[in-house]
C-alpha cells in the first residue's frame, strides 16, 4: 500500500495550526463592538490559509470595575464619567 502525505484512509487531512496572540486595548472597555474589533484584529495576525482550525477562545485579562478606571490626563471620557456621577 502506498502512503501519500496528507491522506489517512482515503480522507484528506489538512495541516493543523495552533497559534495565539495578545491584543492590548488603549483603555478598558465594556463596548462589545470594540472587543469584537480587537478579537478580529488578533485573528488577522495569526490566521494562515490552508490550515484546519477546530476551535478558538478569547481570554480577558486585567478586568476592573467601570468606576475604578484610571483615565489619561487629557482623556475627555473622565470628564463625562465625573459628570454622570
Amino acid at each position: 500500500m502506498n502512503h501519500l502525505p496528507g491522506i489517512f484512509h482515503g480522507i484528506l487531512v489538512k495541516p493543523k495550526c495552533s497559534l495565539s496572540c495578545t491584543v492590548s486595548l488603549s483603555m478598558p472597555t465594556a463596548d462589545t463592538g470594540k472587543l469584537i474589533r480587537a478579537a478580529t484584529a488578533g485573528l488577522k495576525q495569526i490566521y494562515k490559509p490552508g490550515y484546519e482550525y477546530a476551535k478558538a477562545g478569547i481570554m480577558l485579562m486585567d478586568i476592573c470595575p467601570a468606576d475604578k478606571i484610571q483615565y489619561g490626563l487629557f482623556d475627555t471620557r473622565a470628564i463625562v464619567w465625573n459628570l454622570k456621577s
